[in-house]
């Protein structure tokens, strides 16, 4: 008898809120509606998986969102892509 490769294990999207808010407490955000709005960004972001994403796009598409400052973008470089994944645009800012 062939012995068969269990499936992957789905990630446990709890494991990634607990994870989240530890964060964002450590960022100093510690009021709930703070934390509420940071979960949901990221679940927004990551189409509801909790899980690092890849943006995707060419520098042009990127580059549409520099200097926006509708955005809040005031950084050169912000929007550009980044080569490892994250849970939103602003991983990287160091903001959450």
């Amino acid at each position: 008898m062939a012995e068969t490769e269990a499936p992957p294990e789905e990630p446990d999207p709890d494991e990634a809120v607990e994870a989240i808010r530890v964060e964002c407490e450590k960022q100093g955000l510690s009021l709930p509606a703070q934390i509420a709005y940071v979960l949901a960004t990221v679940e927004r972001e990551t189409g509801g998986t909790f899980q690092p994403i890849t943006e995707r796009g060419s520098r042009q598409y990127f580059e549409r969102y520099e200097g926006r400052r509708d955005l809040g973008n005031h950084r050169a470089g912000r929007w550009l892509p980044f080569p490892r994944p994250g849970l939103c645009p602003d991983h990287r800012a160091g903001q959450l």
